[in-house]
């Protein structure tokens, strides 16, 4: 009988250098792919958290806002009965601490007028440091006393962990806010161009037709996609204190726009920034704001 000759593959060094290298670079490169899909995801992962933070974050200030305003109705307002002073007693039982409750048990003995709120405004919303789920909330109430209305301003501390909130410090006076003194400076030099008075005779063309226009008559005027028809009654009074700079083919305008609302009779004047061009010997609004 004829053996079967058993083939056998020599693998040279050089062969077996080229097997390694090849495995090395698999390695390398599926740990490199490994690498950067687990980065994506970790990214995807850490953006979903910050949104869902962010989210839940709005949600507790938003919380905050209506307690304290709510908090603020109830706390400032009363009657010069005993059972209205007892009815406002018991609700606020919905918002203060037991402590607060005692300490404001008896605070209405003196009272000789009926007290309404007509407004609370919150100004702002502090994490309190060093202390979890507190913060000290700062508002404004417009408190009408014997048909004398006055507006004073308070800090209270409150405890949110996300679910529940209780007033936890008394409200406390604190100076009234006033009205920042920053004026926005605009530049009242207009340039001297030629077009001045065509443009003058464009706005107020525009101007006129803006508030009743429908959107197929507005992209004769404007390019500005946020332009929107308004469907306003209104009637244009005028356009006032235009100032135009030249700034290579476009004109950049600011100015007052009054109309007369014909609902309320009120003039309402508005202020606007835009970017005019000239396309085919037409004026066109490239932005309005």
């Amino acid at each position: 009988m004829k053996k079967d000759k058993v083939k056998v593959k020599h693998v040279t060094p050089k062969k077996n250098r080229k097997l390694i290298l090849i495995s090395m670079w698999v390695l390398v490169g599926g740990s490199v792919l490994f690498g950067v899909f687990n980065n994506m995801r970790s990214e995807r992962q850490i953006i979903t958290e910050k949104t869902e933070v962010v989210r839940e974050m709005d949600s507790n200030y938003l919380g905050m806002n209506s307690f304290v305003t709510n908090f603020a109705k109830v706390y400032y307002s009363w009657d010069t009965t005993n059972e209205s002073k007892e009815k406002r007693k018991e609700s606020l039982k919905a918002f203060m601490s037991e402590d607060l409750l005692n300490l404001n048990g008896d605070n209405l003995r003196e009272v000789k007028e009926k007290s309404s709120v007509s407004n609370v405004q919150i100004y702002s919303v502090t994490p309190i440091e060093g202390e979890k789920n507190q913060y000290t909330v700062f508002y404004t109430v417009e408190q009408v006393v014997n048909s004398v209305t006055a507006v004073n301003a308070y800090t209270v501390d409150l405890y949110n962990d996300g679910v529940s909130f209780v007033i936890t410090k008394n409200p406390t006076f604190v100076a009234t806010p006033k009205t920042s003194s920053f004026v926005k400076k605009h530049d009242k030099t207009s340039d001297v161009i030629e077009d001045s008075k065509a443009l003058q005779s464009f706005l107020e063309t525009f101007f006129k037709i803006y508030p009743t226009a429908t959107q197929k008559e507005l992209v004769y005027y404007t390019t500005d996609k946020s332009v929107k028809a308004i469907n306003k009654k209104y009637t244009l009074v005028s356009v006032n204190n235009v100032v135009v700079k030249k700034v290579k083919d476009s004109y950049h305008v600011h100015f007052y726009v009054t109309y007369m609302d014909e609902f309320s009779k009120m003039q309402v004047i508005n202020e606007y920034n835009t970017v005019i061009v000239k396309k085919e010997g037409n004026f066109v609004i490239e932005e309005l704001k």
